[in-house]
């Protein structure tokens, strides 16, 4: 199938345009259309126009909120067509407007497309821009994510991929997922974290040989759960040279990570290359 049609959640800050610019490079790559989505919540989702007032005074807070939102969406737009004059494709480059709460409007949003493009926000950006939640897109759309880390984006990605693997099913919706769009992939490295066990290192060969059927060349590394299961991945992603990491979202419940902390939580919270999430 490949990868030929990108979301990118865009308010216009630092971390939609570190975002923007990975999403244009892997879609001058791969020939790929790249749309940006422009959230933009109502004015009426305040509960404004439940007070007590008169019909006048409603009408003129429409009109007002109205111009609101036709002003802002005119300004992000503007930000997005400058952040992609340089685009040697302008063909295949979109805007999206859409309206509702950010999360879900995304979420929405991103099952019609291959792959969704978001950066954890920035200390720079503005405090009153809503921000995406990679993970909740990811949990909820059904459709993978690629979340890129701060600082400046890496260019081309997919070279040399570490899975973190545990086999279970959101694992396994990654690679698959990941080798649609990249495969196929120079140089895989499959990482069983945990103690030795005779049954899952031969599934985790089984995923190896999976992957040299498609043109990969995979090998499989385990090692021992050192300091915490997501500073262990990380470790082996430095190690190995990766530009990917591979992962399943979300095993256990959101609420459950959410509260306990969990590898999905720390892996965002450590970011040093861009990580594709599926769940």
């Amino acid at each position: 199938m490949g990868l030929k049609n990108i979301l990118v959640p865009y308010n216009g800050t630092t971390s939609a345009n570190r975002a923007l610019a990975q999403a244009l490079s892997i879609a001058e790559e791969r020939g790929a259309h790249v749309t940006g989505c422009f959230p933009y919540e109502a004015f009426d989702s305040l509960g404004v126009f439940d007070l007590p007032m008169s019909r006048p005074l409603k009408e003129d807070f429409r009109k007002i909120a109205k111009r609101m939102e036709t002003e802002a969406r005119k300004a992000v737009e503007e930000r997005f067509r400058e952040a992609t004059s340089a685009c040697a494709a302008p063909d295949r480059l979109h805007c999206l407007d859409i309206t509702g709460d950010t999360d879900i409007a995304i979420t929405k949003a991103a099952r019609h497309f291959d792959l969704t493009v978001i950066s954890p926000a920035d200390p720079e950006d503005d405090p009153d821009a809503r921000q995406v939640h990679p993970d909740v897109i990811a949990l909820r759309s059904g459709k993978p994510v690629l979340i890129v880390p701060k600082g400046k984006p890496t260019g081309a990605i997919g070279r040399r991929v570490v899975l973190a693997w545990d086999g279970k099913r959101a694992a396994a919706r990654a690679v698959g997922e990941v080798l649609q769009m990249f495969g196929p992939i120079g140089a895989a490295f499959v990482l069983r974290v945990g103690a030795p066990d005779e049954a899952a290192d031969f599934w985790s060969g089984q995923l190896c040989d999976h992957l040299a059927r498609h043109d990969t060349p995979a090998t499989f590394l385990r090692r021992d759960e050192s300091g915490s299961i997501a500073a262990t991945i990380l470790d082996v992603c430095n190690e190995v040279g990766a530009d990917l990491l591979v992962m399943g979202a979300y095993e256990h419940s959101k609420f459950g990570e959410d509260l306990l902390g969990g590898t999905t939580n720390d892996i965002l919270a450590g970011l040093s290359i861009p990580v594709f999430m599926a769940h």
